[in-house]
């Protein structure tokens, strides 16, 4: 199984760049850019990716790892390094969250964000055959004012930017709160997706469903705790970019309850991905495996892979070359 997983042709649409930074690269951004944090050795910081518990202290921790990244070769080298991790693991197409906010905050550009991410998206295909698109993440403990300046700061660039995400501080901040940024994204031709159904129930995910009208959920395992919610995922197909080892980690769930069979046994359109696999401890074959260990079938593997592809943002003509290619795979495994 390991075999057939390691080489299974799939998507991955729910990983966050800051949240591929393995502990190497971190002290190598840190030493170029002289800063300080409170991870100064390889067993500090992976001491540090070990102590959380909960969304609200992984998050702590993201932020602090984040501040490294600052020159438009960090945002390069951070984005090579993970897509050619994601090849490795067959991963034809990847779709990445960037929280351009986080950096504005400290006076970092987002032309020098974005050119950084887009050069090295250039490279990887040229390199590893890999395509990827970035999706501009919105910080959800943030204000909605700040995020309309973040959304107009992108507009020069969208043309490399597919969609818009809404992720962090679950809590407190419901998809309400953006609307008028979901509406204007949607105007200037972005795809929508959110986070929600994770560290709060079925309600957020109906509201992003309702009043943000996004096109994908992102988690959205807590759909299971509202029937009428599942009856709508059931006619909508709508996708659902569940992490398996990120929600373990963060006590959403525990391996015994943790509800990915039921979620394909009621036929909803779920794909596996890694979420932040620096800070979770496995990239999305590692999910997959996961996923294998609950009892996932080796059809449902494949059919997380078929809906990954399908659940893109790609367009049709590459959807159909992806699919076309797990169609050839699956001849011989």
């Amino acid at each position: 199984m390991n075999t057939f997983i390691a080489t299974l042709p799939k998507a991955e649409l729910h990983v966050h760049l800051i949240g591929t930074l393995e502990p190497r690269l971190f002290l190598k951004l840190a030493k170029r850019n002289n800063i300080q944090t409170a991870y100064s050795t390889l067993e500090n910081i992976k001491s540090a990716l070990q102590k959380f518990d909960s969304l609200d202290s992984f998050l702590d921790v993201y932020y602090q790892v984040a501040q490294v990244v600052q020159t438009e070769q960090d945002f390069y080298d951070i984005t090579l390094a993970y897509l050619k991790k994601a090849a490795k693991q067959r991963v034809l197409h990847a779709e990445f969250f960037f929280e351009a906010q986080t950096y504005m905050q400290w006076g970092i550009t987002f032309e020098t964000i974005i050119t950084g991410i887009t050069d090295a998206i250039k490279d990887a295909y040229k390199k590893y055959g890999i395509s990827a698109m970035p999706i501009l993440c919105f910080l959800r403990n943030l204000s909605e004012e700040y995020a309309l300046e973040v959304l107009k700061a992108s507009l020069p660039f969208k043309d490399d930017i597919v969609a818009i995400g809404l992720a962090s501080h679950e809590k407190d901040n419901p998809p309400s709160k953006f609307v008028g940024l979901f509406t204007q994204a949607k105007k200037h031709g972005y795809k929508l997706c959110a986070h929600a159904g994770e560290d709060v129930g079925p309600d957020y995910i109906w509201q992003a469903i309702k009043l943000l009208h996004v096109d994908r959920i992102d988690h959205g395992v807590r759909c299971l705790e509202d029937k009428d919610l599942v009856a709508y995922l059931q006619k909508t197909y709508l996708p659902l970019t569940v992490c398996p080892l990120s929600n373990m980690r963060l006590n959403i769930f525990n391996k015994k309850n943790y509800p990915i069979l039921q979620l394909m046994n009621e036929d909803l359109n779920i794909s596996i991905n890694s979420d932040d696999p620096a800070f979770f401890g496995g990239y999305i074959n590692e999910n997959y495996a996961e996923a294998h260990k609950m009892d996932l079938s080796r059809d449902q593997l494949v059919q997380c892979a078929r809906n990954s592809i399908n659940s893109s943002f790609a367009s049709l003509e590459q959807k159909e070359r992806m699919i076309h290619k797990l169609e050839k795979w699956l001849q011989y495994h």
